[in-house]
Order: C-alpha cells, then structure tokens, then sequence
C-alpha cells in the first residue's frame, strides 16, 4: 500500500497574515490611544489647538507629520515622521509647537503627561486591541 503526501510551505502566507495583522492592530492602537489622549479630562482647553493637534503617524501612512519634541533638557527636535519612523512602531503625538509644554511642564507649571496617561491608562485595553486584530486573521 502507496500513499501520495504532498507538501505545501505556507511560510510567506503565514508571515503575511502575522504583518497585516501586526499592522491593523497598531493603527487601531494609535487611533485609539490618540482619541484617549484628546478627551481626557486633565487635557487643558483654551482655543482646542493642542487638543485637536493629537494624532497618530505609522511609517508608510500619514507621512509628511512633522512632531516638534523636546529632550528634558530643552533640546528641540523636529521630526519628520515619514522619514524617521521605524517599522512596527505607531507613534502618537502633537506637532504644536507649546505641546511639550503641557505634556512635560515647564518653569512653574506641572506637567499634564496627557499622552503618558492615554497609555499607561489604557495598557489593558491596547493589549486587547492587538489580540483582537491577531484574531481576526485568524492567527490565534
């Protein structure tokens, strides 16, 4: 008695549901955690400008964000997201340019970390987010 086994390397098809998926999730997670970040009740609001300047940039989409981000001691950087964003990172900031400010405080006045706390608040709820999208590929 002869048997007929074949095969097959699903190899790429994996590796290209795990991206996909990896990928889904981290926009979800930046959409989100941007929208933590501007609803958040200790978000000061004068004129809405800091507030709506909230989003979230990946490499390959919404390039052309520039964030202005400044060290602890006071060094400006002016990043341009599109060139400079690493792969499998979702990055979440603000490019106005008194936005530091209110995250990190300045000369007499506290910092807000708004964008820590949309974080660090959420941790449960980010970690379901990337489940959810690893599940939908079907990949848990």
């Amino acid at each position: 008695m002869s048997a007929d086994i074949e095969v097959k390397d699903n190899t790429k098809k994996a590796l290209d549901l795990i991206a996909h998926a990896k990928k889904t999730g981290l926009e979800s997670v930046g959409a989100n955690v941007a929208t933590y970040a501007a609803t958040s009740s200790i978000m000061p609001v004068v004129t809405g400008r800091a507030k709506n300047s909230i989003t979230w940039v990946m490499k390959g989409k919404n390039e052309g964000i520039n964030f202005v981000y400044f060290d602890d001691k006071g060094k400006k950087f002016d990043y341009d997201i599109g060139t400079g964003a690493e792969e499998d990172n979702v990055y979440v900031g603000s490019n106005v340019e008194y936005f530091p400010l209110i995250e990190n405080g300045g000369v007499g006045r506290a910092g807000k970390h708004v964008l820590r706390n949309a974080v660090s608040n959420h941790k449960e709820e980010i970690k379901n987010t990337l489940a959810a999208a690893f599940k939908a590929a079907n990949l848990t």
